[in-house]
């Protein structure tokens, strides 16, 4: 009886320390499993920072490139406009230019009618 006993006790005490030692497993476990929700959550918070940052350049790039569009668009109306100003000046230079053969005829001629006292309009040829 007493070794039955002694038995029983034995056992019990590796119950007993087999019970401390799963205690003290289940306790490391959910210490773990707090330490990893938080890391979760921490991800989850990076994860959702990243995802409106991404969004945000999205944005930022739709946004540039529409106003590359209209800047494209604004140089092309820049390049007809300085077609028309670059054809308006060869004009403007020609006109001149025979502005000026038409004074230097007509100081010929005053010259010439002023020495001879004869005005003779055939002479602007």
């Amino acid at each position: 009886l007493e070794s039955k006993l002694n038995k029983t006790t034995s056992s019990a005490f590796d119950l007993n320390g087999g019970l401390v030692e799963f205690q003290r497993k289940l306790k490391e476990e959910s210490n773990d499993k707090i330490i990893l929700e938080e890391a979760i959550a921490e991800l989850e918070m990076k994860l959702k920072e990243s995802v409106e940052d991404n969004k945000a350049s999205e944005m930022l790039v739709d946004a540039l490139t529409d106003k590359n569009k209209e800047l494209e668009q604004i140089n092309d109306k820049f390049q007809e406009n300085m077609s028309v100003v670059e054809e308006d000046n060869q004009n403007l230079k020609e006109y001149t230019e025979n502005l000026r053969s038409d004074i230097d005829s007509l100081l010929k001629l005053s010259c010439r009618a002023r020495d001879s006292g004869i005005w003779d309009p055939h002479d602007l040829n």
